[in-house]
Order: C-alpha cells, then sequence, then structure tokens
C-alpha cells in the first residue's frame, strides 16, 4: 500500500477554515440584524391591529347604540299595542332591558387607555 501525498497543505486548509469561519460570523451577524427587523416589525404589527381593533369596535358600538335606541322605540310601540310584551308575546327581558341600558351608558375609559371602549357586555 502506498501513502498518498495530500492533496492540500496544511496551510491551505488553515486559509479555508478560517474563510469558513469568517462566513459562519457573516451569517451570525445577519441572523441577529434579521432578528431584531422582525421583534421591531412584531410589536409595530401588534400595535396596528390593537388599534385597528378599537376602531372597529368604537364603530360597532355607535352602531349597537343606535340600534338599541330603535329597538327602544320600537318596543315601547309594541308595549303600547301589547301590554309590555315584545313583538312575540313574551314580556321583554330583564336581560335586555339591562344590556339596553349598558349601550346607552357614556363611554368610559378602558384599562388600555383607548376613550371608545365600553366595559365588557
Amino acid at each position: 500500500m502506498a501513502v498518498r501525498p495530500p492533496s492540500k497543505s496544511i496551510a491551505e486548509y488553515q486559509a479555508e477554515l478560517k474563510a469558513l469561519g469568517e462566513e459562519m460570523y457573516n451569517h451570525s451577524l445577519e441572523l441577529v440584524r434579521l432578528k431584531r427587523e422582525l421583534e421591531i416589525a412584531n410589536r409595530e404589527q401588534e400595535s396596528l391591529l390593537h388599534f385597528i381593533s378599537h376602531e372597529v369596535k368604537g364603530y360597532l358600538t355607535k352602531s349597537e347604540a343606535a340600534f338599541a335606541s330603535i329597538t327602544e322605540v320600537m318596543g315601547g310601540l309594541e308595549r303600547g299595542a301589547q301590554g309590555g310584551r315584545n313583538g312575540d308575546g313574551h314580556p321583554r327581558s330583564n336581560q335586555f332591558q339591562e344590556r339596553d341600558r349598558r349601550v346607552r351608558e357614556k363611554e368610559i375609559r378602558s384599562p388600555c387607555g383607548y376613550p371608545r371602549c365600553r366595559e365588557p357586555a
């Protein structure tokens, strides 16, 4: 058996190893940079979703209040015609009266600081 001489010298292996080490280091730096950018993007997205959900909730609350007032007017007409009963002939539920009262209440500031939030229904 003949011993084959190495195809590369030790210096060539060291240079290749050094180049690979530098490449890994650069990739690590790039990963850290991308991780920071992703964290910032996630925080901004979370903030945007929070803002949008409160805006939508504000519009829905206004609609709910409008429908509650219409229902109240229509309920008054029905109660007058049906002796205090709703459209299907059953007495108006206290649960709905309580909900209507809460809908008509003045808006309060929620723990998150958005003025359009209401207390949970």
